[in-house]
C-alpha cells in the first residue's frame, strides 16, 4: 500500500469521520453516529519502558508479541508521564491536563465539572464508549466514568489480562467502527494478599514464567518477622530503611520482569482475535502505561519519585492501516499528548483545556513541538518536581529548595548529581520549573470544583485493600 503524506492521509480519513466542534459542558450526542475508526486505548499499569524489547533491543525480548504490534506502529522512544500514581496519571491521560491543574488527588477530589474527558468528547461524536478497569483508583466516582456507555471494574485476581481481554471481546462488535475502548491491565503491579490464595510474592506470575528463579513457589522468603509479605514487605523495607542484599533486590526485580512475558502472551492472543474479527487493521490502537516501577535505583521500591524508572513509559501508536508503521520518534513526548492525538486523527476539535499537543506532526517529521521539557511530580512528596529535557533532568523540592541535576547524555541512570558543578544550568531549569508549577496551580484555581469535593470516594473495603498496596495511610 502506498504511504500517504500526513495531509493526504487526514484528508482521506475525514471522509469517514463526522467533524464536530465539541465544547466543554455540551452533553447532547449527535443523532447520527460517527463513521470514524475504532479507538482502543490500552494502559499497562506499572509498566517500565525498559521491558519492551522494541525499545531496548534486549535479546531475547520479553515482549515478542507486543514487538509485533510495534512493527505496525509508530514508536515513541521517549514518552513520559506526569506523576507516578495511577489515579492522577490516568486523569491527565484522559483530560490532557497536568495533575496540579486538574486537581484530582487520592481519596476525595473528583474531576471538576468544567473539564471534559476524552470519552465524553467521543461519546458526543457518536462513538460507542467502553471502559474496563482493574483498580479502585479508576472508579467512576473520580470522573473516569463520564462519557462511557459501559464502564466496568473487574474483580481482583492474581492475573488480569485474560479477564480484561475476555470482557473486551464481549463488548467489541465485529467489523464495527466508531467504538472507543479503554482497557486497563494490572498484571505488572506489585501483588497483595487475596483471601485464601495467600500469595507472598511481591510480583506474581504463573509458575512457568518464574523458571530459573531460586525461590519457593509461594514466595514465603518475602515475608518479614512482622508478617509483612508481597507489597507490604517492600513498603516495610522502605519505611524501616532496611539495607537488603543486592541479590535480593535483583530477585525482586526479576520477579517483576517475569510477569512481562505472561502479559505479552495474553496480549498476543488478544490482538490475534482482533485480526480474526476484522477489528485490527482499521483501528487506532494506543499502548502505554501510567507509570513505571522502582527497584531501589534511587533508594525506594514501588513508584513515587520523578526519576526515569517511574516516569519513562512505553508509547506505541498503531494508526489505521498501519500508517507510518515502524517510524521511531526520538523527541520527548508526554502521555498528556494522547488525547489531542486521538482527536486530531478523528477530525475532532481539541478542547482549549488541553496542555498536551498532537503527535501527528512529529510522526510526519515536518513540525517541531512548542514544549521541549516534561514536568513531573513526586507522588508522595508533592512539593518535589522534576523537569526533564532531552539532555538534562532537574529534581527540585519547592519546600526545602533541595535540588538535583543530572546530565542524561552522560548519565542516563541519574546516578551522579551535578547541581553544584553546573549551578547555571540548574538555575535556568529551576526558573522554568517554578513557572510551570505556578501556571498549573493558576489553572486549577480557574476550574470550578464539583459538589463532591471533600467527600470520601473510597469504601472501607476499598480503602483497606489500597492500604495493603501502600497507597493509603
Amino acid at each position: 500500500m502506498k504511504k500517504l503524506s500526513r495531509g493526504h492521509w487526514l484528508e482521506c480519513l475525514s471522509v469517514l469521520v463526522c467533524t464536530l466542534v465539541v465544547a466543554c459542558g455540551h452533553s447532547k450526542a449527535p443523532s447520527e453516529p460517527s463513521a470514524g475508526p475504532s479507538v482502543i486505548l490500552i494502559s499497562f499499569d506499572t509498566c517500565r519502558a525498559d521491558v519492551f524489547g522494541v525499545l531496548t533491543g534486549e535479546e531475547p525480548s520479553l515482549t515478542p508479541r507486543l514487538d509485533e504490534i510495534a512493527r505496525d506502529s509508530v514508536i515513541f522512544e521517549k514518552a513520559f508521564v506526569q506523576i507516578p500514581h495511577t489515579l492522577p496519571s490516568h486523569m491527565s491521560m484522559f483530560t490532557s491536563v497536568y495533575p496540579d491543574a486538574h486537581g484530582v488527588k487520592p481519596e476525595q477530589d473528583p474531576l471538576p465539572e468544567s473539564l471534559v474527558t476524552l470519552p465524553q468528547i467521543l461519546d458526543q461524536a457518536g462513538y460507542r464508549t467502553i471502559g474496563l478497569v482493574t483498580t479502585e483508583w479508576l472508579k467512576p466516582d473520580f470522573g473516569f466514568g463520564r462519557g462511557f456507555d459501559e464502564y466496568e471494574r473487574l474483580r481482583h485476581r492474581r492475573t488480569y489480562a485474560d479477564r480484561v481481554n475476555r470482557a473486551a471481546l464481549r463488548y467489541l462488535k465485529e467489523g464495527s467502527s466508531s467504538q472507543f475502548v479503554f482497557l486497563h491491565y494490572y498484571d505488572l503491579h506489585s501483588d497483595f494478599d487475596q483471601g485464601s490464595a495467600r500469595n507472598k510474592l511481591p510480583y506474581y506470575s504463573p509458575l512457568a514464567f518464574r523458571t530459573g528463579l531460586d525461590i519457593s513457589s509461594d514466595g514465603r522468603e518475602f515475608c518479614d518477622e512482622e508478617g509483612n509479605c508481597n507489597t507490604q514487605y517492600l513498603i516495610a523495607a522502605d519505611r524501616e530503611r532496611r539495607a537488603l542484599p543486592a541479590s535480593e533486590i535483583e530477585t525482586i526485580h526479576a520477579l517483576y520482569r517475569a510477569a512481562v512475558p505472561h502479559l505479552d502472551e495474553e496480549m498476543g492472543a488478544f490482538f490475534d482475535e482482533l485480526r480474526s474479527r476484522g477489528l485490527y487493521d482499521d483501528s487506532l490502537i494506543i499502548v502505554t502505561s501510567d507509570h513505571g516501577e522502582e527497584f531501589r535505583e534511587h533508594g525506594r521500591f514501588i513508584h513515587s519519585q520523578p526519576y526515569d524508572e517511574t516516569i519513562h513509559v512505553p508509547l506505541l501508536v498503531k494508526f489505521p492501516q498501519s500508517w507510518r508503521a515502524g517510524t521511531r520518534v526520538a523527541e520527548v513526548v508526554e502521555t498528556v499528548d494522547i488525547m489531542p492525538t486521538i482527536l486530531e486523527v478523528l477530525g475532532l476539535t481539541v478542547p482549549e483545556q488541553a496542555q498536551g499537543e498532537s503527535l501527528l506532526g512529529l510522526v510526519e517529521g515536518g513540525s517541531e513541538r512548542s514544549k521541549t521539557a516534561v514536568l513531573s511530580q513526586d507522588s508522595i512528596n508533592q512539593t518535589r518536581y522534576g523537569l526533564r529535557t532531552d539532555e538534562l533532568k532537574l529534581i527540585m523540592d519547592l519546600k526545602s529548595s533541595r535540588r538535583e541535576l543530572y546530565d542524561l547524555m552522560a548519565d542516563p541512570g541519574e546516578t551522579t548529581e551535578i547541581a553544584a558543578e553546573r549551578a547555571d544550568l540548574a538555575d535556568q531549569l529551576e526558573r522554568r520549573l517554578e513557572e510551570l508549577v505556578r501556571a498549573n496551580r493558576r489553572s486549577n484555581r480557574a476550574f470550578a470544583r464539583g459538589e463532591a469535593a471533600g467527600q470520601d470516594l473510597l469504601s472501607p473495603e476499598e480503602r483497606k485493600r489500597l492500604e495493603t498496596l501502600g497507597y493509603v495511610n
